[in-house]
């Protein structure tokens, strides 16, 4: 089909007003087909103001002339990929709500959107118009949230974006002695700013992630899910790193984290993979709200760096409450719900007295 020759920049034309004269919310559109990005807009731009680039360096340049709400990027595309968009972006605009859009199961792309973009959410193409909407409303909600904390956190959230990952924190030399490892099975002191679970059968492992670390950071072990559900049970964990090992136990595994994500937002989960589906990395993205993606073998430095970016997430989430709508997860779905009955149940009882104040 013959496409019309495209503006590079273009926003929506006349009344950006609401019916009560506040500004409408702004969402920047990044896509180089120009069909996809007419389609958005015409989808959108009833409900907000809508800026549109059919290039990462005109995106970018708007982003920085504008207070853009939410970001919905395109994956694919010439010059400047999706997830190197929203890199910059973030560090740009660290409260704008990014949503990455793509029609590729391109899984690399996927488990960079998390860790280099932290993206919101993830959209396959093509998209049902009434998940598009909900998806943005969501998007906008949280973004609501962002723009009513203090300058301070803003600055702070602006700093952490603009550091690269590998520089975030040094870690411990990996070839010195480890300190003493702990499993759940062994009395545990409470951790004042909270611990880090690591799920895992796979001991070597879990040594060398725990000689990553400094030797102040609590880090228990844990080999099933089991021990690692007991353990919430009994002591506030701030980041747990799943393992997942096993074709046989990723589901139930996978469905547990999205429950404990759903109910209790402040845990920050690191998931480590040897070989994953794009949907269910999706699934992890959307409904679980995993914090970053390793898949492995992988450096134990990188799963160190990874522990020190939640923990420090964490502090922010305490010193800034607002914050956690940015783990605001996609409901699971009711038929998952119904194959796990019990774990819903006892996920539910460790929520209660995590909210109850018992833990």
């Amino acid at each position: 089909m013959q496409q019309s020759a495209p503006q590079s920049v273009s926003t929506t034309p006349i009344d950006n007003m609401t019916p009560g004269g506040d500004a409408m919310p702004t969402i920047l559109l990044l896509d180089d087909e120009v069909r996809i990005v007419d389609t958005l807009r015409l989808i959108l731009r009833p409900y907000y103001r809508v800026l549109s680039a059919i290039n990462g360096q005109d995106a970018l340049r708007l982003l920085k002339d504008n207070p853009v709400q939410v970001i919905i990027s395109d994956q694919r595309m010439p010059q400047m990929t999706g997830v190197e968009f929203l890199r910059q972006a973030r560090a740009i605009s660290p409260a704008s709500v990014r949503i990455l859009l793509t029609g590729f199961s391109d899984l690399r792309a996927i488990i960079d959107s998390v860790n280099e973009g932290e993206v919101f959410r993830f959209l396959n193409k093509p998209w049902g118009n009434a998940e598009l909407l909900a998806v943005v409303k969501d998007a906008m909600d949280v973004a609501r949230q962002l723009a009513a904390m203090p300058a301070a956190s803003l600055a702070e959230l602006a700093r952490q974006a603009g550091m690269p990952e590998g520089a975030k924190n040094a870690v411990a030399d990996m070839d010195k002695n480890a300190p003493t490892i702990r499993t759940t099975s062994e009395p545990s002191t409470p951790c004042t700013q909270g611990s880090v679970l690591i799920k895992t059968t796979n001991r070597t492992l879990f040594d060398q992630i725990r000689r990553a670390q400094p030797e102040s950071i609590d880090i228990i072990l844990a080999a099933s899910l089991d021990e690692t559900l007991a353990h919430l049970s009994q002591q506030r964990v701030m980041v747990l790193v799943a393992h997942f090992e096993s074709v046989e136990t990723a589901h139930e595994e996978a469905l547990a984290f999205k429950l404990l994500k759903r109910d209790m937002p402040a845990l920050l989960t690191i998931a480590l993979v040897h070989k994953a589906d794009a949907n269910e990395v999706i699934s992890l993205i959307n409904q679980g709200r995993v914090f970053r993606l390793a898949t492995l073998p992988c450096k134990a430095t990188q799963v160190g760096f990874y522990i020190q970016s939640a923990l420090r997430q964490s502090q922010t989430h305490t010193a800034t409450p607002q914050l956690l709508e940015t783990q605001r997860a996609v409901a699971i779905d009711a038929i998952e719900e119904r194959r796990a009955p019990g774990l819903f149940s006892r996920i539910g009882g460790i929520c209660r007295r995590w909210l109850g104040g018992v833990v």
